[in-house]
């Protein structure tokens, strides 16, 4: 990729703005289906039925296109964590609704999840720099978000003491990757709503049973 720097923001009226999300919406689909690479700035305008003049009125290259689909995912993730964290709730429960809207977001947008660790595990290299800035920045925040969730249940007593809490926000994240990539590898559906029901019930009763 090449970082051609962002477009300058335009006031846009309703119209345009709806306009944009469509395209936004397009670009991801092909994205998601075709690849990054494969995916044509022709490709998007035509799946949207429009022109490239209406393309370039709203970015500069396929590049920031695709920035701004990430950036606007991430933001969507953080968001939802954010409000899970200020609701008035015990940290189990906070724990549980997160891992539940993890693994909601993830069904939803699997195919852009999956392109963003297919395109970082081929060649950083070839990942535009703001890209991959947006995506580390990401799981910094995720990961301070899940250590305030730990330390926040260790406090009030229902999350074990013993266990260090970033290595195990480090655990949790790891298992989401785990399973983007094993769904890329094996090509088969890992992500379902089973899984999130799994972790839940080894975060409340564990899976080691103590002989009598």
């Amino acid at each position: 990729m090449k970082n051609t720097g962002p477009k300058a923001k335009k006031k846009l009226t309703a119209k345009g703005q709806s306009r944009k999300k469509e395209l936004l919406e397009k670009a991801l689909d092909l994205f998601g289906e075709k690849g990054y690479h494969a995916t044509t700035i022709d490709d998007i305008v035509k799946a949207g039925a429009t022109g490239k003049g209406t393309f370039y009125w709203y970015w500069q290259s396929k590049d920031e296109i695709f920035l701004e689909l990430l950036s606007n995912k991430f933001e969507s993730y953080i968001s939802a964590l954010e409000n899970i964290q200020k609701m008035k709730i015990p940290t189990t429960d906070k724990l549980i609704m997160l891992f539940t809207e993890i693994g909601n977001m993830l069904i939803k947008y699997r195919k852009l999840c999956k392109l963003i660790y297919l395109l970082i595990s081929a060649n950083s290299d070839e990942f535009n720099a703001d890209v991959l800035k947006a995506t580390n920045d990401y799981y910094s925040r995720f990961r301070k978000i899940l250590i305030q969730f730990i330390q926040e249940g260790q406090k009030e007593g229902s999350i074990s003491r013993d266990v260090d809490a970033q290595h195990l926000a480090t655990i949790f994240i790891s298992i989401v990757d785990g399973l983007l990539l094993q769904e890329k590898v094996m090509n088969t559906n890992y992500l379902h709503p089973k899984m999130g029901e799994t972790l839940i019930t080894v975060l409340r009763k564990g899976i080691m049973i103590q002989p009598a």
